[in-house]
């Protein structure tokens, strides 16, 4: 198993780049900021 983890991350490191190891929480803390907005907005109408 740990072979395969190695693997997987070596193939990701291909482009010579690494991976930000927060990659997805920015995105995460946009899309709930956003969904709170629309919330809101729908909120409001009713």
């Amino acid at each position: 198993m740990i072979d395969r983890i190695k693997k997987l991350d070596d193939f990701l490191k291909l482009p010579g780049k690494e991976l930000p190891a927060h990659s997805g929480k920015k995105h995460k803390e946009v899309a709930k900021e956003k969904a709170d907005a629309e919330y809101d907005k729908l909120k409001e109408r009713s």
